[in-house]
């Protein structure tokens, strides 16, 4: 309170002279002197219910009150109110019962010089004392508002010490990762993060505590308690204390793995389109392009008369067109398996007949190569599939090794039978491929159609086709070859 200000002074006090000098000496000293005098308890009740006091100047002693009583009744009020003790006679051991009681100073009225800066004293204190309260009233009013918000917020949140160790952590968190608030409590970020992930993390940590970045926001992978990838938007940033030594890392963390998804599903009809219109500008473009030549020079020849050049070109245009044919085939199948248009039957099937169905249809181009084709399956060996969709696969798998084994060369179906599922293996003694191209099998974005031993061609759809079925019934695909010693196809279908 500074001067020139009101001060509302309530004494307790009997003399009405010494209640006078008091208040000509706070006047004297610039204060505008509100005041009040009680001289018992009732009074001292009443007076402390209706009003608001910047201090209170008790004498020690009257006839029907004292100052520890009225400092009591300051007290029970729960008051903060300064309490000075003015008195003409007052005892050391008194002085320090009041003193010991909270007064706040006690001042012999023959030295009252003293009144003005104690007083003074009381009432900066006071102000400084309120101030503090109000501040820590707002602090944990805030406190109470950010914990309503971590607790309820939608997304993931955490504070991480500055080790990486998480410290607190909400509910929308333990679900997203899987985790009980114990558990994770109990664990570093590092751990929950994707190996692949965790260096980058380390290093903008690292940046924000030496201050060279405030923040961070970043998409990254954690690992889930069941052990799936989820994929999230991390945003964090570091709080400090006064010093500006560094408390903890609070983080936001979103969860986009759907996002992620929709992202690579966006990525791979991209790369479908490109394939699509790849395999239309030039493998259907070279077939057309070998009817259309073909045809023309058989259309000049038929005059000649030569029969052994007509039957030539006769022979180049049917083959090109079969092979137009098929790459069509496998292009509409593809098409039509990537937008979800194939229908999905499966029932059991004995392998074996299935198979016998197939190498009918194979055996004309097999036979021309001299490739012996062989059923190495149990006569009763049975298992769950779409009919079509195993024949495809099977079609495709066979229609290779033929196109890379030379002629005389063997081709074998195998079979395995498990507790859950078959395992079925097309197995040729032809060219082989070194691992670099095994590393390029199944992959839409760089297929690469290679001649076979007779120059065939293909789309390199056939493979893709195989994956999309074999996924499709839960299974998995695989080859195994070297260059030189043949190749193995295998895939699994469920029993």
């Amino acid at each position: 309170m500074s001067m020139n200000e009101q001060l509302n002074l309530l004494l307790v006090e009997d003399s009405e002279s010494d209640a006078a000098i008091i208040v000509r000496l706070l006047e004297k000293a610039g204060y505008k002197v509100n005041w009040e005098v009680v001289e018992d308890a009732s009074q001292m009740c009443a007076a402390l219910s209706g009003k608001q006091w910047d201090i209170v100047i008790s004498d020690y002693n009257l006839p029907q009150f004292d100052a520890l009583s009225a400092l009591t009744l300051v007290q029970q009020a729960n008051l903060d109110t300064p309490f000075l003790v003015v008195s003409g006679c007052i005892g050391e051991e008194s002085a320090v019962a009041m003193m010991k009681a909270s007064a706040k100073d006690y001042i012999m009225k023959d030295n009252l010089s003293r009144l003005i800066p104690a007083l003074e004293r009381e009432l900066h204190d006071s102000q400084v004392l309120r101030e503090q309260r109000i501040t820590e009233a707002a602090l944990h009013e805030s406190d109470q508002r950010f914990h309503a918000a971590f607790e309820n917020a939608a997304i993931g949140m955490s504070l991480i010490a500055p080790d990486g160790n998480f410290m607190k952590v909400n509910d929308a968190l333990c679900e997203l990762t899987g985790y009980s608030e114990k558990e994770l409590l109990s664990k570093n970020l590092l751990d929950i993060s994707h190996p692949d992930d965790r260096e980058n993390s380390l290093k903008l940590m690292d940046k924000v505590l030496s201050g060279k970045i405030n923040h961070y926001h970043i998409e990254k992978r954690y690992l889930h308690k069941q052990g799936h990838v989820i994929w999230v938007l991390l945003s964090a940033s570091l709080v400090s204390d006064d010093n500006g030594g560094p408390l903890y890392f609070i983080s936001q963390v979103q969860d986009i793995t759907q996002h992620k998804r929709y992202e690579q599903e966006l990525q791979e009809l991209n790369v479908s389109k490109d394939k699509f219109f790849s395999i239309i500008a030039h493998d259907l473009k070279s077939m057309f392009n070998n009817l259309l030549g073909f045809s023309d020079l058989l259309k000049a020849e038929i005059k000649t008369g030569d029969e052994a050049t007509v039957e030539q070109y006769v022979d180049i245009i049917n083959s090109s067109a079969h092979q137009t044919y098929a790459i069509l085939a496998s292009l509409l199948e593809w098409a039509n398996s990537q937008r979800g248009k194939i229908p999905f039957n499966p029932a059991s099937i004995v392998l074996s007949d299935l198979l016998k169905e197939e190498l009918e249809v194979l055996s004309k181009s097999a036979g021309q190569k001299n490739i012996e084709l062989k059923i190495c399956v149990p006569e009763k060996l049975a298992l769950t599939a779409d009919k079509d969709m195993l024949k495809t696969i099977l079609r495709n798998l066979i229609s290779n090794a033929i196109k890379f084994t030379p002629k005389n060369g063997k081709i074998e179906v195998h079979a395995t039978q498990g507790e859950q599922q078959v395992e079925i293996a097309v197995c040729d003694n032809g060219t082989g491929m070194t691992q670099k191209n095994l590393d390029k099998l199944f992959k839409l974005d760089i297929i690469n159609s290679t001649p076979g031993t007779e120059d065939e061609r293909g789309t390199g759809l056939g493979l893709m086709l195989c994956s999309d079925f074999v996924k499709k019934h839960g299974g998995k695909i695989w080859a195994e070859s070297e260059p030189a010693k043949g190749s193995n196809f295998k895939f699994t279908m469920p029993r």
